[in-house]
Formats: structure tokens, sequence, C-alpha cells
């Protein structure tokens, strides 16, 4: 592979986590529910697996009660408000 295409798939996997990411802060703050995945989709999406151990490796979301459901972390959201402050 050559450096760019190891950049761009760097850059879309960045991209893949901070969706993922602010997709579970949206669902965390506007419903009662919380952001959940079931082991099919995983196991058929790599990258989406890929996504969500490497956010919480990074202690910015973590599983809830069923172990299929994800919420944000206190790190998770302070890093999503850092994110839209700076549009602001």
């Amino acid at each position: 592979m050559n450096d760019k295409v190891i950049e761009s798939n760097v850059r879309e996997r960045k991209i893949l986590r901070n969706d993922l990411l602010i997709k579970i802060y949206n669902e965390y703050f506007s419903s009662p529910k919380h952001y959940s995945i079931d082991k099919k989709e995983r196991i058929k999406d790599r990258e989406l697996d890929l996504a969500l151990l490497y956010l919480e490796d990074s202690n910015l979301i973590k599983k809830g009660i069923t172990g299929e459901e994800y919420i944000p972390t206190v790190s998770g959201i302070n890093y999503i408000e850092d994110i839209a402050n700076r549009f602001l």
C-alpha cells in the first residue's frame, strides 16, 4: 500500500469513530434509550466493531447494562463538546 492509501484509510476510520461517538452522544441526550448495536451488525461490519473497540479502549464510551448498549463517558461527552465549541 502506498502512503496516500494508508492516510485515506486512517482518515476514514477516524471519521467513522467520530461519527459513531456523535451518534452515541446524541442518542444518550435525546431519548431514554442508549445507542445499541446487535452482535450480527458488529460481526457483519468489521470497521464498526473496530471503531467501537477503539472508543471503549479510549474511555470515550462504555457498555450499558445489556452489553449491546453504549453510552458516552464523561471523557466522551467532553470530547464531543470540545469539538462542537471549536465550530461556534
